[in-house]
């Protein structure tokens, strides 16, 4: 009789499991603890079905009973490894209760919270425009968390020109430009609009500058040329979150624009890059060996840009993430939302999408960055480097992150300085 239960509950059981019903798994599962209390498989469904249903709580009991009752290393390890997933789970699911901000999904945004950007907006009371070119593959112009962002360019020969084309295979205007567009939200996405999701910067005008074609694919001398206009038209921070086809050698040819950008006071911002591109690795390089550009192009001064790598949810750098030398800073890089063009993702609608990569960790410094703008308008790029450096604090055993509102308060306490001194002289 005990034998025909069993196996009645085991049929039970993986049908529900095969629907994703996890309140029945839970119930037939912990049933069939009752009869077979040794067996361990049981312990872990049971224990990943009460993370599936965000009773973490009961998860977690059931991780203890699968950890007490494991007798193998691997096993062992694999049940810790999977810990982390549920930690990360209950973190999103505590955060769902108490969003930063207005706008519906930004419970996901796990990054703010990471960076402490919610701090920072406290301490931005004012709101300066700040001008960030993207230089990119353009921004979706319609996005309702970015339409009343966009640059207006000045010198336009006929009307309103948006979007610069540096590429010159379609009209510069194109509603186009996925991989920008979700640059754009993350840097400035309209923040407690009740739409999608929050930018890490307030008052944010973009300067799209488009210098990808069709197939992803950009030349040195449209980089360059498209750098140089930026800094001849205002901008005040030059993001530069260039696609896999730009990661692949070292040239000199950046070095004369970024010091260029620098001598101006304009922050160059620039992400790591995502492997080893020309051997379609996905292993990270380390760029003191493998240098790249424009990452490592800055003229032996590590101030003259900033380079951002990317860490995971739980805190370490992806395996994908090229590092070291050229790259002083870290953002996450994984699960990321943003603003998106609608024939993307539809997890999240029409108008958001979740990506990995640098390019994404990179926007997250810009908006740190933009932060003093808002609040202060312009300091050299030595400064913001400093404070920046100031601001990290330590995320796991050995790495660090930026904390947006240590950012601010170093910024302010240096800015202070430099008025006690002007005083005194």
């Amino acid at each position: 009789a005990k034998t025909n239960l069993i196996l009645w509950l085991t049929q039970l059981y993986n049908k529900a499991y095969l629907k994703s019903d996890w309140n029945n798994v839970i119930s037939y599962g912990k049933e069939m603890l009752s009869y077979e209390p040794s067996r361990n498989d049981l312990n872990i469904i049971v224990w990943f079905s009460y993370w599936k249903i965000e009773n973490f709580k009961e998860a977690k009991i059931y991780y203890q009973y699968a950890l007490n009752n494991a007798t193998k290393s691997t096993d062992i390890d694999s049940i810790n490894e999977s810990l982390s997933a549920v930690k990360l789970a209950e973190k999103r699911f505590e955060l769902k209760k108490n969003p930063p901000s207005k706008d519906p999904l930004s419970y996901v945004q796990y990054y703010l919270q990471s960076l402490n950007v919610p701090a920072a907006w406290s301490k931005v009371t004012k709101s300066n425009e700040v001008i960030v070119a993207i230089i990119d593959d353009g921004v979706f112009l319609n996005h309702p968390d970015l339409s009343d962002k966009i640059w207006i360019n000045p010198n336009a020969k006929y009307g309103s020109s948006k979007i610069i084309d540096f590429v010159g295979d379609k009209i510069s205007n194109l509603t186009t430009g996925q991989h920008g567009t979700m640059i754009a939200g993350i840097i400035g996405a309209t923040i407690n609009n009740s739409e999608g999701i929050a930018g890490i910067a307030k008052n944010v005008k973009f300067m799209p500058l488009r210098v990808f074609d069709f197939d992803g694919k950009a030349s040195d001398e449209n980089i360059i040329r498209a750098m140089n206009f930026a800094i001849d038209n205002g901008a005040n921070i030059i993001n530069l979150s260039l696609w896999w086809s730009q990661f692949t050698n070292y040239s000199e040819k950046y070095d004369s624009v970024i010091k260029r950008a620098y001598e101006k006071g304009i922050i160059v911002v620039i992400a790591a890059g995502n492997g080893d591109v020309l051997s379609n690795s996905e292993t990270g390089l380390d760029l003191s060996i493998n240098p790249i550009s424009p990452v490592c192009n800055n003229n032996g001064n590590t101030t003259y840009s900033i380079g951002v790598f990317a860490f995971d949810e739980a805190g370490f750098r992806t395996r994908w993430s090229n590092w070291n030398w050229c790259v002083a800073f870290w953002a996450p890089g994984e699960w990321i939302i943003s603003t998106s063009i609608p024939v993307f993702n539809k997890e999240y609608g029409d108008n958001y999408n979740k990506e990995d990569g640098t390019s994404f960790s990179a926007p997250m410094i810009t908006g740190i960055i933009a932060l003093w703008y808002n609040q202060y308008g312009w300091i050299s790029p030595k400064i913001i480097r400093a404070s920046l450096s100031e601001s990290l604090i330590k995320n796991s055993v050995w790495n660090y992150l930026i904390d947006a509102s240590k950012y601010l308060d170093a910024l302010e306490s240096r800015l202070a300085l430099i008025k006690n001194e002007q005083i005194q002289h």
